[in-house]
């Protein structure tokens, strides 16, 4: 079925979740810490270099994140797929690449909550309201997860199919 590929894009999309998460968690909290350092009365501060190292970090560790999922991906897919040198490269890059995409999304999420939650003024409501949301849906996808992954399973080659169109 020339299926080796699948399990490299499943894993890199498993991570691309995850990191987005937490990234977005991250850059919003550094967001809320650099507006609580910006009115500290201790003088001009560069806040680009601030936002730069805020967001660094973030990066960082949304890259070790990554790599929790990347690095058993980039193992199977090295031993199953045996890509030429350039496929090599690009495999190596992937992980760096895919914590810069996050990176990016993440921040962009980030600033739009901080903005809103900025405007909003009875923000215990809405945290309890988008709280019990979150935990509802983590609790529906991960009752539902075994059937997801049951399905990919038995449909592998549609699926594999499907990903080839969205990715090329």
């Amino acid at each position: 079925l020339d299926l080796e590929w699948l399990s490299f894009v499943l894993m890199g999309l498993l991570s691309l979740c995850v990191v987005g998460l937490t990234n977005t968690l991250h850059a919003y909290s550094s967001l809320n810490r650099l507006k609580e350092e910006t009115i500290l009365p201790d003088g001009p501060k560069a806040i680009g270099a601030m936002l730069w190292a805020k967001f660094s970090g973030t990066y960082i560790m949304g890259l070790f994140y990554s790599l929790v999922f990347m690095i058993p991906g980039v193992i199977v897919h090295l031993h199953y797929a045996n890509p030429n040198p350039i496929g090599f490269v690009f495999t190596l890059c992937i992980p760096i690449a895919l914590g810069l995409l996050s990176l990016v999304f993440s921040c962009l999420i980030a600033y739009i909550v901080f903005v809103v939650s900025n405007r909003i003024h009875n923000k215990n409501l809405l945290t309890v309201i988008l709280s019990t949301g979150f935990l509802a849906s983590y609790y529906i996808l991960y009752e539902k997860s075994q059937e997801i992954f049951n399905a990919v399973l038995s449909n592998a080659a549609a699926v594999a199919l499907w990903t080839k169109r969205l990715a090329y």
